[in-house]
């Protein structure tokens, strides 16, 4: 494992992508990798728009994780789990309206089958507990958006 701060690296550590600040948002992303068989991945942001319209999550988290099966029958096939999470949020309008979201956690998953060197199929479930949340709210009458519902996809991958 390795590990990289900026652009310095660190033998025997995780690989890291660190902090990173622009104009009223802060995020923070780390990679750990125990080659070849586990993955982890988190990131975290705060956005801080300053306005009172802000129709977004101030703190949003991300965690994921891959498993590859290193020997036997499935060998090879990744196992993935992950979790994405937001705080409250609301949004004031000038009519003094104010709008609120409540905050949300929600899991997804993955399986990734390799067919031969080449090709894979992939099942990737998103929302799994198929929880009802807002991604975004503006105003009582419009521009409030639902985060995805409960959606499976099915991938055939080839690279060549």
């Amino acid at each position: 494992m390795q590990m990289e701060v900026g652009r310095v690296a660190i033998p025997g550590a995780a690989r890291c992508l660190r902090y990173r600040r622009t104009a009223g948002a802060q995020s923070f992303h780390r990679l750990f990798q125990q080659q070849p068989v586990m993955v982890f991945n988190h990131g975290c942001t705060y956005v801080d728009t300053g306005r009172l319209d802000n129709p977004t999550s101030p703190h949003n988290l991300v965690l994921w994780g891959r498993y590859t099966i290193p020997q036997g029958r499935f060998e090879g096939t990744d196992l993935g789990l992950g979790v994405r999470a937001a705080s409250r949020f609301e949004s004031s309008s000038g009519d003094g309206v104010t709008i609120s979201a409540a905050g949300y956690v929600v899991a997804d998953a993955m399986v990734r089958y390799p067919i031969s060197d080449a090709v894979s199929a992939q099942l990737s479930i998103e929302n799994i507990f198929d929880k009802t949340y807002y991604t975004r709210v503006n105003q009582a009458t419009r521009g409030n958006f639902y985060g995805t519902p409960r959606r499976f996809t099915v991938a055939l991958n080839a690279n060549f």
